[in-house]
Formats: structure tokens, C-alpha cells, sequence
């Protein structure tokens, strides 16, 4: 069974028998170990410590150290953590029952869906001329507590001022949610922004290979599906230092920008641009095999005999 929302209602089930998956939701997944103490519940942890326990939302301070208390509980009670990370601090806990209970999962990507090779058609993005420089952005901005829209933004600025014709394109985002977000950070250069709306992921892949660099600015993240996507359509990131070490190499598929400031990541995405001029046309994939979703099936059978 797998449980992303409060359904707590099953009933005639064996619990002995019962392995229980909850995605991300610590919180429920130790009230189901503490409702159904004899069936295995299996958490899958993709984020950040940080995103999970502190940087929850909550304002008050009080609340936010009675979740954290609970978060605690929960990765102690349940049976497995999955993680998606390999350098989470789960992995050198002080705490050695956490450390054993923790598996990882590489998120993975079907690369005959998400590849270099265009479609037997021409692909145009209407406010996009051929001498333009793209930046694509795919995902949520409305959680700005983890995504970081203002250092998109203001990065996308400074490089608006030192480079003609650069465009960037925002996909995931509502356009009520970009207009509150353009309105609230006095976004300049917001004509040579493109905002697509939500759209399917078979959609997605002509995106990544029109465009030059995809970014990734979150304070913590986990290993975000955009970011291995892009890759393995052949076009390099730029991000933050939010991915495990090794998914990014600089000068060969994007940056990783170690300041968190939009002066570090405007000067790694004219980088990132100039890389992209240089690797792009080979049409090669830039990502690890290891997030093929040809070894998804193997690597959860290794997780169940665990």
C-alpha cells in the first residue's frame, strides 16, 4: 500500500504481511506505525533534514519544535527510510538505528521518453527567436521557502544585463502564482520571461533539449526529476549546492553554484551558457546511468530483501 494523504480508515487487512510505503509525510507515517504497530511501514524521505523538520512552514517557533519532536519519533518507529540522497545526514547519524534503517533509492529517469534526440518535427516556443539564449526553469516557485524564486529572478536579471537576446522560460507554475511572484519581486526584464503554465510530462522533453541551461535555485531540495531529466535530454544545469556531489561536474554537464547570492549564480549561468555552446550540438546524454529507469525494478526488489 501507498500512502501520500491522511487515509488511515484501512481496514481488513494482515498487518504481518503488510508493507506500508509513505511518501514523505513523517508525521503519517508514525501515526499508521503507531495504529498498525505489527505491519512494516516504509518511508521515503526525498528531501533535505532541513526541509523536513525545520523549514516545514510554520512560523511559530514552538510549533515548529513540536513537529520536529515528531519527525523524530517517526524516522525512529518506522522500519525503513528511503532517501534519494546519498550525502543526507541519515547516512552518518550518531544514532546507529537510524543509519541501518536507511536504503537509497536513486530517482530515476525513462530515457526513452527524456533523451537528446528531437521528434521528426520542428519545435517553436512562441516569443523565442532562433539567436536566443534559453534558461528553463521546471517546477514550483508558490513554496518559496525551499525553491528560492528571488534568486531566480534577480539572477535572471544580472544576466539580462550583461547578454542580449536571453530568454527564460518557467514551466510548473500557475500564471496566478507567477503574476503574485513577478508583482512581489519587481521582476525586471519580466518581457523576456515566459511563463508555460502546467503541461504534461510528455511534454516536457522538447523544452529541455530547445533549451540552452535548466536551473535549479532551492535553499534544500531532493533529487529533483528536472535536473536528471534535462541531463539526460543532453542539456547541462546550473543549481545550487543541493544534489548529492557527482550528479553535477562543473565544465562537463552544468555548475553548481556554492554562494547563495545572485551575483555567485548569474556568473555560473553565463557559464553554463557557454558550456551549453559547446557540448549541446553532440546531442549526448549528460546523465549518470545509475538514474536510468531500466535499474528502478532491480534496485526496489534489492529494498524489499533488505
Amino acid at each position: 500500500m501507498m500512502f501520500n494523504k491522511p487515509c488511515l480508515g484501512v481496514k481488513e487487512f494482515n498487518q504481518d504481511k503488510t508493507i506500508v510505503f509513505v511518501y514523505g509525510r513523517l508525521i503519517l507515517a508514525l501515526l499508521i506505525k503507531l495504529l498498525n504497530p505489527r505491519s512494516k511501514v516504509y518511508l521515503f524521505f526525498a528531501s533535505s533534514i532541513r526541509g523536513n523538520l525545520w523549514a516545514y512552514g510554520h512560523k511559530n517557533i514552538l510549533i515548529k519544535m513540536f513537529f520536529s519532536l515528531g519527525c523524530l519519533f517517526s524516522l525512529l518507529l518506522v522500519d525503513r527510510i528511503v532517501v534519494d540522497k546519498k550525502d543526507i545526514i541519515l547516512f552518518n547519524s550518531p544514532i546507529g538505528i537510524l543509519r541501518r534503517k536507511v536504503y537509497y533509492l536513486p530517482n530515476s529517469v525513462d530515457v526513452r521518453i527524456f533523451n537528446p534526440y528531437p521528434k521528426d518535427r520542428t519545435f517553436s516556443i512562441k516569443g523565442i527567436k532562433n539567436d536566443d539564449k534559453i534558461l528553463l526553469y521546471v517546477g514550483r516557485l508558490d513554496d518559496e521557502i525551499s525553491k528560492n524564486p528571488e534568486l531566480l529572478f534577480r539572477s535572471f536579471h544580472l544576466v539580462s544585463e550583461r547578454n542580449e537576446n536571453v530568454k527564460l522560460i518557467i514551466i510548473g507554475v500557475s500564471d496566478e502564482s507567477y503574476n503574485k511572484l513577478i508583482k512581489k519581486y519587481k521582476v525586471k526584464y519580466a518581457q523576456n520571461i515566459i511563463n508555460i503554465g502546467i503541461i504534461p510530462n510528455n511534454l516536457l522533453p522538447e523544452y529541455y533539449r530547445t533549451a540552452h541551461v535548466t536551473l535549479l535555485t532551492s535553499h534544500f531540495e531532493g533529487t529533483t526529476f528536472a535536473v536528471l531529466e534535462s541531463l539526460a535530454c543532453g542539456t547541462p544545469c546550473v543549481i545550487t549546492n543541493v544534489l548529492d556531489k557527482g550528479i553535477i561536474m562543473d565544465g562537463i554537464n552544468g555548475y553548481v553554484s556554492y554562494g547563495r547570492k545572485p551575483d555567485d549564480f548569474s556568473i555560473e549561468i553565463e557559464k553554463g551558457l557557454h558550456l551549453s555552446q559547446k557540448i549541446k550540438n553532440k546531442k549526448i546524454s549528460l546523465m549518470d546511468p545509475v538514474f536510468d529507469l531500466s535499474c528502478r525494478e532491480e534496485n526496489l526488489k534489492k529494498m524489499l530483501k533488505v
